[in-house]
C-alpha cells in the first residue's frame, strides 16, 4: 500500500512547512502530536538534517511502536531503542543484562560508531522513553570497548573469555539467556543483549572460522551470521560517592553532533515534561526537565524541575534555587516547599514538615510494655534497659534485640527453633558472618570444594593434578600420584572463596558427588582413575596393581560412549 498521497497532504500543511524551515536553525523541538504521525515527523527530521534525532516518548510501549514504525517509512534508517531499567529506583535488584546491554550499546554507538559491523553502525535516531532519561548513567560508559569478531579474525580464546567476563557476561554450561556465554573446546556460544538468536563462534586454533546463529531450544546451529559478532558491555558499575551520575540528556548532548533534536510525543500538549535550557546568574546554560501541568483556569504551571546540578537561575519564577535532583516550585533555599509537595512514603528524608530529620527521635517510658511514641521535636537518649521486643498483630514476642550489661548485643528469637530467617520461597541473596554455629546444614548442591590457583581456565568436570606454573594444572597421566581433584560445577560448600577470579582459581571437589569427564565406557560402582587423555578419568585397567593416589572415585551411573560426563562419588 502506498502512502504517497498522504505524504503530499501533510507536507502542504502550514505547521509542517514551519517545522521544515525551523530544522535549519533550531536544535530542540518540543512537539505535541498524535502518536500515529510521530514516526512520520521523526523520519522527516532525519531526512532533512545531518544531526542524530533523539525521540523521547512517554512510555516504553510507545517507544517500541515508534521503532517499528520508523523502519516502515525507511528500511535503511539506523534506529536504536534506549530502554529504561525495568527496576524501580530503590529496589535492591539489578536491571537485567539484556536491558543494560542495550543501553550501553546505544552509548557506544553514539560515541564510537563502527560501520564495519551492521549492529554497531552510526545511528540516525535514538528512541528513548522519558523514564530512561531520568535514570543516571556514567560518562565513562562510552569507553567500554565491545568484543568484535568476524570470520578470519585472530584472537586467543582465553583472551576472548576474559574480555567477556570484564564486559559483564556470565559464563555458564549452556547458553539460554541474553548476557550468557559458554565455551566447549574450540567453540564459543554467546547470547548478546537485544539480539533475536545467540551466536556460535567456531575457532580453528586462534582464528575465527565461522559464526552462526543457533537455537536456544535445541542448541542446534542455524544460518550464518553475516554481520559477525559485536558484543557490548552488559553490566554497569555500581553508583557510589566515587561516581558522578549524569542525566542521559546532558551526556547525549556531548555525544551527538553539532546539534541535537529532541522530540516529546503525546497528543496532550499542556500536561508534559519538556527539555529546556535555563541560564544561571553567571549566564551558564544548564539542561533541565520541566514538569508542567495544565491549571484549571487555563494557564500552564511548572511544578517541578529536574536538574543534574545545582545553580541559581537568572529568571525562573517560583525557583530561587534549582537543586540537583527534583526541585519543587516555591521551595526556599533551605528546601522547604510551601504548597507543592511529594505525597507518598520515603525511605529517607532531609526534612519532615519543615523540621530537620535530626530533630525526630524515638522515646519510650520505663515500662517495657509501652508502645513507641514520638514526643514533640526532641526526646532523651535511652540510657537504661537492655531489651527491645518485636511483635506482630499484638501476639506474643517474636524477636528481640538484647544488650546485657557488659555483654554482646544480639538479635534473639522467642525460643530456640521458633522462627525462620527467610523461607523456601523467599531467600536472602547472601548472609555474611564471622562464625556460624548450627545443628544441621542443608544444601541443594552436592559436593564440598576448595579453590586452588590454576595455570589456565578449566571447565567443570576437568581432572586436575598438582603442578604447572601455579598450584594445579590439567592431568594427563594414568593413575597420577599428583592427582588433585575434579573441577566442581556447583559446590554445596565452597571454601577459600576469595582466592581470586573463578576462571583461574576453580573450585576443586574434595568430597561428595560431582560430574567428571570420562574416557571410555564404565559401569555403576566401578573405580575411576586419572586418564592419560588430558583432563579425563577412566576405568582402572585390569591386571595392574592399583595406585590409590590416582583414584578419582566410584562411578554413580553407567556410560557406554567414547567420551562423556558421568557423576562420580569422591
Amino acid at each position: 500500500m502506498s502512502l504517497d498521497h498522504l505524504v503530499k497532504d501533510i507536507t502542504k500543511n502550514q505547521v509542517w512547512q514551519e517545522l521544515t524551515k525551523a530544522i535549519a536553525t533550531e536544535s530542540i523541538f518540543k512537539i505535541a502530536a498524535p502518536n500515529s504521525i510521530f514516526s512520520f515527523i521523526t523520519n522527516h527530521l532525519v531526512n532533512n538534517s545531518d544531526s542524530i534525532v533523539l525521540a523521547v516518548t512517554s512510555n516504553t510501549k510507545e517507544a517500541d511502536r515508534l521503532v517499528d514504525a520508523l523502519t516502515l517509512w525507511n528500511k535503511e534508517i539506523s534506529v536504536a531503542n534506549f530502554p529504561a531499567w525495568e527496576t524501580l529506583p530503590h529496589e535492591k535488584i539489578e536491571p537485567t543484562k539484556d536491558i543494560v546491554g542495550q543501553r550501553l550499546a546505544v552509548i557506544r554507538r553514539l560515541s564510537r560508531p563502527d560501520n564495519n559491523y551492521y549492529q554497531a553502525r552510526k545511528l540516525d535516531v535514538v528512541v528513548a522513553p522519558i523514564r530512561s532519561l531520568m535514570q543516571p548513567i556514567l560518562k565513562s560508559l562510552q569507553d567500554l570497548e565491545p568484543l568484535a569478531l568476524k570470520p578470519g579474525d585472530s584472537i586467543d580464546l582465553t583472551n576472548a573469555v576474559t574480555k567477556l567476563v570484564e564486559l559483564g557476561y556470565e559464563r555458564v554450561e549452556i547458553v539460554e539467556k541474553r548476557g550468557e556465554f559458554a565455551v566447549r573446546g574450540g567453540i564459543l556460544d554467546i547470547f548478546i543483549p537485544g539480539s533475536e538468536h545467540p551466536l556460535r563462534v567456531d575457532f580453528f586454533g586462534d582464528e575465527v572460522e565461522e559464526i552462526r546463529n543457533f537455537s536456544v531450544a535445541d542448541q542446534r546451529s542455524l544460518d550464518i551470521a553475516h554481520n559477525g559478532l559485536w558484543a557490548p558491555a552488559c553490566k554497569e558499575p555500581y553508583l557510589n560517592e566515587e561516581f558522578i551520575p549524569l542525566g542521559p540528556l546532558s551526556l547525549f548532548t556531548d555525544l551527538f553532533e553539532s546539534k541535537s533534536i529532541v522530540l516529546l510525543s503525546g497528543a496532550e500538549k499542556n500536561n508534559r515534561i519538556t527539555a529546556s535550557v535555563v541560564l544561571d546568574n553567571s549566564s551558564v546554560s544548564h539542561y533541565v526537565l520541566k514538569h508542567k501541568v495544565q491549571q484549571f483556569g487555563g494557564g500552564i504551571d511548572t511544578v517541578a524541575i529536574t536538574s543534574a546540578d545545582e545553580f541559581t537561575p537568572q529568571s525562573e519564577p517560583g525557583f530561587p534555587v534549582i537543586k540537583r535532583g527534583i526541585t519543587f516550585k516555591d521551595a526556599d533555599t533551605n528546601g522547604i516547599s510551601t504548597d507543592v509537595v511529594l505525597w507518598g512514603t520515603s525511605a529517607n528524608a532531609l526534612l519532615l514538615n519543615g523540621q530537620s530529620a535530626g530533630n525526630f527521635v524515638i522515646a519510650t517510658a520505663a515500662s517495657v510494655d509501652n508502645s513507641i511514641t514520638i514526643v514533640g521535636t526532641s526526646a532523651n537518649i535511652i540510657t537504661s534497659g537492655t531489651r527491645i521486643k518485636f511483635t506482630v498483630n499484638n501476639t506474643d514476642e517474636i524477636i528481640r534485640i538484647e544488650k546485657p550489661v557488659g555483654g554482646q548485643a544480639a538479635i534473639l528469637p522467642l525460643a530456640t527453633g521458633s522462627i525462620d530467617v527467610g523461607s523456601n520461597s523467599l531467600r536472602y541473596q547472601a548472609v555474611y558472618a564471622q562464625t556460624i554455629y548450627s545443628t544441621t546444614n542443608n544444601a541443594t548442591y552436592a559436593d564440598l570444594a576448595e579453590r586452588y590457583k590454576a595455570d589456565a581456565s578449566y571447565e567443570a568436570g576437568t581432572v586436575l593434578r598438582i603442578g604447572g606454573t601455579e598450584e594445579v594444572t590439567i592431568c594427563n597421566t594414568y593413575e597420577d600420584e599428583s592427582y588433585a581433584g575434579i573441577v566442581s560445577a556447583n559446590p554445596a560448600y565452597a571454601m577459600n572463596s576469595e582466592l581470586g577470579p573463578v576462571e583461574r582459581c576453580p573450585y576443586i571437589a574434595l568430597k561428595g558427588r560431582v560430574p567428571v569427564k570420562i574416557k571410555g565406557p564404565c559401569q555403576k560402582g566401578q573405580i575411576l582413575v586419572t586418564s592419560d587423555f588430558p583432563g579425563h578419568a577412566e576405568v582402572r585397567r585390569p591386571g595392574q596393581r592399583p595406585n590409590p593416589l590416582g583414584v578419582v572415585g566410584k562411578a554413580l551411573q553407567d556410560f557406554d560412549g567414547e567420551f562423556g560426563i558421568v557423576e562420580v562419588m569422591v
